[in-house]
């Protein structure tokens, strides 16, 4: 990527000439930033565009294999100034070196960012909440299915790191999958919660809330640890328990449903996935997916 970047009335201007291949190509950054565990944060910018434009933002690990301690956020940019506030909790090892990164690279425009009054605020002690409290319903197997505690109970995969990123605002308490490349299987962009139990005999109803940026399915399984079923057994078996049904995400928020018979033997390891890469063809224009209130209960 290629951009030049001035200073002018306590705002920053980022004017991109070449976008580049990854959202990192071109970047506005802060290093040297202590985060420390078991703390709130609340991280808060305003910015605008010259035209309607996307950048992310993200708190990340340099030291630490890249990982992202908030983030990586999609941030939708207007002409008008606004303001953008996040809050998190530092749920990671003390980091002295956190790294404040603004990502503007690999989109569409290359329409100049303004950016001003960026802020990182230590609220204080973060509340604890155990597991068992992240559900409100006692009869639901998934935690946090309301996305209240960020990603807490989530796994995310990406099998190519540059292809897609997860962020949770702590706002609107929902999960947002920013995807660029599908690449060329379903399970190559996967968000999962793992040791979901099933009983042989039960039904059960899966419900959850998603839509898109764009038309596209998704598929969703609750299936085998296929990984486990290796370690036991030497090979790998990732039946799906509900024959991973595919569904049509609209731009309107939808609420689907199912109903399904565990016929197989009582299984506490199962994998609640949702997953986004390619199912009916490849995808390469960049694109959100949401997830909300994702429930799953026995019904007999």
């Amino acid at each position: 990527g290629s951009a030049d970047a001035s200073i002018a009335n306590n705002t920053v201007t980022i004017a991109s000439k070449k976008a580049g291949s990854q959202d990192y190509s071109i970047q506005l950054v802060q290093a040297d930033i202590p985060l420390e565990k078991g703390y709130e944060y609340e991280f808060s910018f305003d910015a605008w565009a010259a035209a309607n434009r996307k950048m992310k933002a993200k708190l990340c690990a340099p030291d630490r294999g890249w990982v992202n301690y908030f983030g990586d956020v999609s941030v939708d940019l207007s002409t008008q100034k606004k303001h953008y506030s996040y809050k998190f909790t530092m749920d990671a090892k003390t980091d002295p070196n956190a790294r404040l990164d603004f990502n503007m690279g690999a989109t569409k425009s290359v329409d100049t960012i303004n950016i001003a009054n960026v802020k990182l605020v230590k609220l204080g002690k973060a509340k604890i909440v155990a597991r068992k409290d992240m559900k409100k319903d006692k009869n639901d197997l998934v935690y946090n299915g309301e996305f209240e505690f960020s990603a807490k109970q989530w796994e995310f995969y990406k099998y190519d790191t540059n292809s897609c990123d997860l962020a949770v605002d702590s706002t609107k308490q929902e999960a947002q999958i920013s995807i660029r490349d599908t690449k060329d299987v379903d399970w190559k962009i996967q968000l999962m919660q793992k040791k979901i139990p099933l009983s042989k005999g039960k039904t059960y109803r899966l419900t959850f809330d998603a839509w898109s940026t764009i038309p596209r399915k998704m598929k969703y399984a609750c299936q085998r640890d296929g990984a486990m079923w290796k370690q036991k057994y030497g090979v790998e078996d990732w039946t799906a328990y509900n024959e991973a049904p595919t569904c049509d995400l609209t731009t309107k928020k939808q609420t689907f449903t199912q109903e399904f018979t565990m016929n197989a033997d009582d299984d506490s390891n199962v994998i609640l996935t949702f997953s986004m890469g390619t199912i009916d063809k490849n995808i390469s224009t960049e694109h959100d997916i949401f997830l909300d209130n994702v429930k799953l209960v026995p019904i007999n």
